[in-house]
């Protein structure tokens, strides 16, 4: 459903550098991106998991500061990793989330999005967006992008969904895994998930 593809939706639009776009124009210009390509595609070629990871690298990727959502969900674990534990945890975690994401852009349907005015000063450096997914068959389904300015583009680095955080969710099961087998271990748990097919 469209609530866990909104994830995806808020950070995927290129613009030029002569107009730096709001975090809310992001999210919208994004959103409208994403779903057209949705729309104009085929369903075989919605629910092709290589065409959707595709979709996802091109449209996605780009626009997620992955290294600082990576350090936001180890916390002191990642001040305590070695350079190499750093960088395949990065890797790792973004494609543990890509596919979570490309795996609810194939569950789309034609849900709508309402998005609430954002509540911060011209010159803020964090904001948060506040979206609404309007479903027919069931409420509707708060998702919050929490995002900062860089280097005059906005980056998503966490999102709320229903008021959950991606963050603070994965950083409570990261955490025990590390407990458990170390950094290591949930690296090499991650390189598993990542590995298998459909799911």
């Amino acid at each position: 459903c469209l609530f866990a593809v909104t994830t995806i939706l808020s950070t995927g639009w290129a613009f030029g550098a002569l107009a730096a776009p709001s975090a809310q124009e992001v999210v919208m210009s994004t959103s409208d991106q994403v779903i057209a390509r949705l729309k104009t595609q085929d369903k075989e070629a919605n629910s092709d998991p290589v065409r959707v990871h595709a979709l996802v690298d091109e449209v996605v990727v780009p626009h997620f500061d992955f290294v600082r959502m990576s350090k936001l969900v180890l916390g002191k674990n990642w001040r305590g990793a070695e350079l190499e534990q750093k960088k395949r945890f990065v890797e790792e975690f973004r494609k543990f989330l890509v596919r979570t994401y490309a795996k609810a852009l194939e569950e789309y349907t034609d849900e709508e999005i309402l998005y609430h005015p954002v509540r911060a000063e011209d010159d803020a450096e964090r904001v948060t967006v506040k979206t609404e997914v309007i479903r027919s068959g069931g409420p509707s389904i708060p998702i919050d992008y929490r995002m900062y300015r860089k280097d005059m583009n906005w980056k998503v680095f966490d999102v709320l969904v229903d008021g959950i955080s991606l963050v603070s969710t994965h950083r409570g099961s990261f955490a025990a895994e590390i407990r458990k087998s170390g950094l290591d271990g949930l690296i090499e748990e991650l390189v598993a998930r990542n590995g298998k097919r459909g799911g």
